[in-house]
């Protein structure tokens, strides 16, 4: 493409936040060539013993720094940022919305669809709360919906369905006002520019949903550094959710107890270990260090799956994300058919991993991360070009 011509494609930007780093994409997409361009990158991490609050402002401070310097100095257009809000700071749940029709012999329309839609989006911000937080403490996101029922059928692309009944399952998700306030005031520095603010709960299903199919069911796992999302499918649609104060640095920490080392050296320690550059002794006694905190890892999870199985059947299919998910011997671990057997119907199991590969860069030529952990940002720039 010329030069000349590229530069009046606007630019896009996609941002994920975590609890501990930052990560920042600029692109170009032209939807005539269906082709993304690569403009600039940037990861910068945060501190470890900062409070949320205090990790979100530096974030949004590091994307305000990458605008001025990358959007600003450059004068590049810029159409659109997109940023991954962490589930850590979020209340997230999948709620049922029911609303009773007023001709229940006439077949549904996408017009009464979008009426009822609306409908939901208005109530008020009480009853589209999550259970038990405040309408003075919490923003609400823009819901999103899983599944539409009329009278207890599925309602799927056939809109000729009649009955009384539409129910919704939504996802709704809130985040804390001074979050709210700090990601305004981000919006203020640069009232030309058009953000919009996702939830990362949103991007991992879609990411789930785009590797494994519009039909998975069974639970996908996001082992973050500082915490965990679990997730349960059935049949594409997202039945429920849990977000867990622990991940992939309790490893570290337990490293860093058994080997008397920093936690910064057990943080390198373990990456040896997952790259297998580690001399077997070592190595071994990694593998039983790391073995009690995944025990540990088990029962809560186990936990959670073993309570909601008493209203959902649950297939034995887990699917891990994240950094944590790369260590050695996870997928044996869960494997574990006792376990498995605690909550899930059936006793065949699928353990996989689903970690951005080669499709990224078949996706966005110059792909900037190599790091396992990028699935987030990857799901954000599909969603954005989409």
């Amino acid at each position: 493409m010329f030069a000349w011509l590229q530069k009046e494609i606007p630019a896009s930007i996609a941002v994920d936040i975590s609890r501990s780093s930052v990560k920042i994409v600029a692109f170009r997409f032209d939807p005539r060539a269906s082709e993304i361009s690569y403009i600039d990158h940037q990861k910068v991490s945060l501190p470890a013993h900062a409070d949320k609050l205090d990790n979100f402002i530096r974030a949004l401070a590091a994307v305000e720094d990458f605008l001025d310097e990358t959007i600003r100095h450059r004068e590049i257009a810029l159409k659109s940022v997109s940023i991954s809000v962490p589930n850590a700071i979020l209340a997230s749940e999948v709620r049922e919305f029911h609303f009773t029709r007023p001709h229940p012999t006439a077949g549904i329309t996408d017009k009464e669809l979008r009426e009822v839609w609306v409908r939901l989006c208005s109530q008020a911000a009480p009853t589209l709360l999550p259970q038990g937080l405040s309408e003075n403490s919490y923003e609400i996101f823009t819901p999103e919906a899983e599944r539409i029922t009329i009278d207890g059928y599925t309602l799927t692309g056939n809109l000729s369905g009649m009955g009384k009944e539409i129910m919704i399952a939504t996802l709704v998700s809130a985040w804390p006002a001074e979050f709210h306030a700090a990601a305004e005031k981000l919006k203020n520095v640069f009232p030309k520019i058009r953000f919009l603010f996702i939830p990362e709960v949103v991007l991992i299903r879609d990411y789930v949903v785009l590797r494994r199919g519009p039909t998975v069911s069974g639970v996908a796992l996001d082992i973050g550094g500082r915490d965990t999302t679990m997730l349960l499918f059935d049949h594409g649609v997202l039945e429920d959710l849990w977000v867990c104060p622990f991940g992939g640095q309790d490893v570290s920490h337990a490293v860093a107890k058994e080997f008397s080392i920093s936690f910064v050296d057990a943080e390198m320690l373990k990456r040896q270990w997952v790259r297998g550059v580690l001399d077997q002794k070592t190595a071994e006694k990694l593998a039983a260090v790391t073995e009690r905190v995944v025990d540990f890892w088990k029962r809560e999870w186990g936990g959670l799956l073993v309570a909601r199985a008493a209203t959902a059947a649950i297939l034995p299919q887990i699917y891990f994300m994240g950094r944590g998910a790369l260590l050695p011997r996870i997928t044996t671990a869960f494997s574990d058919s006792e376990w498995l057997e605690t909550f899930s119907a059936g006793v065949a199991s699928d353990v996989q991993i689903l970690l951005p590969g080669a499709e990224e860069k078949e996706f966005f030529p110059g792909w900037p991360f190599e790091d396992a952990g990028d699935a987030v940002l990857f799901s954000l720039v599909s969603r954005m070009i989409r």
